[in-house]
């Protein structure tokens, strides 16, 4: 397996795929080797997101369109404007259409030699001919404790880490997000909790479509998820329809935090029975979880898991989104009533 630290900066590759958890942070790694390796001032411009000579294409919609390849293409033929390097990162990279898959293996094929390409995958299911002219780099998960290490790193200390688990449950992707000058979890959190407390549900709806890092869109996400048992049916119907002007991934964000957190009431709803227990993915919120859990009939939560599922398998779809948030929002609430 290839570090992205024994990567040399002066010799890179044409093209790397990064495999694997936390291929974003690596990425960010392996494009500053590149392109800031001697510490000038392209790192300031990088840090910004604002470096010319960098581009990062993800999803449009469910798919890498072939217009976003193509304006690769023709962006490619100009050379760099800063240094001697630059590169395209391809965010899913396993989500390119047939039609962009291909039209990016022709200049994967015959790169100029200045452009570095950085394809990022969950798993290996891409071309073979894409992945045949790639150095691929497996990334290998992260254990909590390496985390936990990481974090301490940062200077967190073990409450603050704690906190920050619990609301990223400890996914690299959401890690990454962090803010980082002057950033102090706890006081974030306490921040979020008084500004949610004065909002209404709509107000809280346009916070969540503006979320600037993983805490907020948890804090936010969990707000709504308490409030839904305690509203009536046309103030469900409202909301639902505010939600459903929403991007389809903080839709699908706001319906995974849901599901984490029913998660947790099926757990102490069944551990109040006698049953073993399962750690908590929300552990910060465990007083809560056990209040409310004691109320819970684990088979309504469990059939309600599995809709806020397929509801998030639908988001990928064509679905019709103010009727599947209407049933999924009607559902959380008479399950928790």
């Amino acid at each position: 397996m290839v570090e992205i630290e024994a990567i040399q900066s002066d010799r890179p590759a044409q093209a790397y795929l990064l495999v694997g958890e936390g291929a974003t942070d690596a990425a960010r790694r392996l494009v500053r080797r590149i392109i800031c390796a001697d510490g000038g001032p392209g790192c300031a411009k990088l840090d910004r997101g604002a470096h010319p000579d960098v581009r990062w294409v993800s999803r449009a919609k469910r798919l890498i369109g072939i217009d976003q390849i193509r304006a690769l293409q023709e962006d490619a033929v100009y050379p760099p404007s800063e240094g001697s390097r630059k590169v395209y990162v391809i965010s899913d990279a396993e989500d390119l259409s047939l039609e962009a898959a291909n039209s990016l293996l022709r200049i994967l094929e015959d790169p100029p030699p200045y452009l570095v390409f950085v394809l990022l995958a969950r798993s290996l299911d891409l071309l073979p001919t894409i992945i045949s002219r790639c150095q691929v780099v497996r990334l290998m998960p992260q254990t909590h404790a390496a985390i936990r290490e990481g974090l301490l790193a940062r200077g967190f200390t073990p409450e603050e880490i704690d906190y920050l688990l619990a609301a990223t449950k400890g996914l690299p992707q959401l890690l990454e997000r962090l803010p980082h000058d002057g950033f102090r979890p706890l006081e974030e959190r306490a921040r979020l909790r008084a500004q949610l407390e004065g909002l209404e549900d709509q107000g809280i709806v346009k916070l969540l479509a503006k979320a600037g890092n993983p805490l907020e869109s948890r804090e936010a996400a969990l707000e709504l998820v308490r409030r839904i048992p305690q509203r009536g049916s046309w103030e469900i119907l409202s909301l639902a329809a505010a939600l459903s002007k929403l991007d389809r991934e903080v839709l699908g964000e706001l319906l995974h935090e849901a599901v984490f957190w029913l998660h947790d009431l099926l757990v102490v709803s069944l551990s109040s029975e006698g049953r073993p227990g399962v750690e908590l993915f929300n552990l910060d919120e465990e007083e809560a979880l056990r209040e409310a859990g004691r109320r819970q009939e684990p088979s309504r939560l469990m059939g309600l898991i599995s809709l806020l599922e397929r509801a998030r398998a639908e988001l990928e779809g064509n679905a019709n989104l103010p009727l599947l948030l209407e049933a999924a929002l009607l559902r959380m609430k008479g399950a928790q009533s």
